[in-house]
């Protein structure tokens, strides 16, 4: 039996679709360009991470935060002054020794005579090791002048002083620290050292720290066993 030709099924002579390097290459072209952003980041993150920790130090300076790269030394850090007469600092003190706290507030002229003793504190108290927030302010007041140091928030020493104390007419010193520091115990870790002016007494209408005794001097000292 053969079959009309009528109901044959036409041949179209089409061969099976090839594989297209059209689209092959695309999809390499379009892997190797991922793969080569990806590296370009990694390196360019490498570059900025290197020059982010050359930067670090000077950062650290600028936002006055306490570095502590040896436990076994004092290390203090001055806060950023709100005012003239912002006196405020972080510390660290060593762990397994005994600290004392200084306050004097007469007898600071040493800045002039540096072969005078340091003077001798007017008040001090014990301080515990670790890492405390420290502060000192002084206020006039109608009796006079009040003397403050405060450690974590809380007064630990406070001294009256009468209006000649301080005359407001100018003073010499400050703080002795500004950015992270460290220093061995084995010497006073000297916080504050100021020097009020008095009036001169050979010129008229001028001031001079010279002749002063009067100020302020705050140290911290490790006691002996």
């Amino acid at each position: 039996m053969t079959t009309d030709p009528i109901f044959e099924t036409p041949t179209t002579g089409l061969e099976p679709p090839r594989p297209s390097l059209w689209r092959f290459s695309l999809y390499t072209v379009m892997s190797a360009t991922a793969v080569f952003a990806v590296w370009v980041a990694y390196f360019v993150t490498l570059e900025e991470t290197e020059r982010m920790q050359l930067q670090l130090p000077g950062l650290r300076e600028v936002a006055r935060e306490l570095q502590i790269d040896d436990p076994q030394q004092f290390a203090v850090v001055r806060h950023h002054e709100l005012s003239n007469d912002d006196f405020r600092w972080r510390i660290y003190l060593p762990p397994d020794e005994k600290y004392q706290l200084f306050l004097a507030t007469k007898n600071v002229d040493q800045n002039y005579v540096p072969q005078k003793p340091k003077p001798g504190p007017s008040i001090a108290t014990p301080i515990e090791p670790g890492e405390h927030e420290m502060s000192l302010r002084y206020e006039k007041q109608a009796e006079g002048w009040i003397i403050q140091v405060s450690v974590d928030d809380q007064i630990v020493l406070e001294e009256l002083q009468p209006p000649e104390w301080n005359r407001g007419i100018g003073s010499t010193g400050g703080s002795n620290f500004q950015g992270s520091r460290q220093q061995s115990t084995d010497e006073p870790l000297e916080l504050f050292d100021q020097v009020f002016s008095v009036p001169h007494p050979e010129k008229p209408n001028s001031s001079s720290p010279r002749d002063s005794e009067t100020g302020a001097r705050l140290w911290i000292e490790k006691m002996e066993p």
